[in-house]
């Protein structure tokens, strides 16, 4: 009885010491609580996992290029979502709203963005019952 109780123990342990390997990590890096809203000019679109990451050029408030890289989802939800690797091209001008990370890089988690043309793309944001991409205005 005592060898069970070993081994039922041992199972529960090695369960419970695998199961973080199958999650995901938590957007709690990024302040989601107050979006920050950017303008920019894509530089690369990145399409692979684990992320599909944007690259844009943006000026700062002082007139300074900065690089931001905003962070979507995977390649896989991406395309359930009507996206493909060829949706952002190099010269695009996009307006992202996102979670900026909480330590100041310049880094962000997606939530909504537009084009100039008034195409809305979306992120975190996403609500069953839409299916971007979207022309509306």
């Amino acid at each position: 009885m005592k060898t069970q109780g070993m081994l039922f123990v041992g199972c529960l342990l090695t369960v419970g010491l695998a199961a973080p390997a199958f999650g995901h990590h938590s957007t709690t890096m990024f302040n989601m609580g107050q979006p920050t809203t950017l303008e920019g000019t894509v530089k690369s679109f990145e399409w692979k996992n684990p992320h599909v990451y944007l690259y844009l050029d943006v000026v700062n408030a002082a007139g300074k290029p900065e690089e931001w890289m905003v962070e979507i989802h995977s390649p896989a939800i991406m395309l359930r979502r009507g996206y493909t690797k060829d949706y952002f091209k190099e010269g695009d001008k996009v307006t992202v709203v996102g979670g900026q990370m909480k330590d100041g890089t310049h880094m962000m988690r997606l939530l909504r963005g537009n084009k100039p043309d008034g195409t809305k793309f979306y992120g975190d944001d996403f609500a069953p019952g839409t299916t971007p991409p979207t022309t509306d205005k």
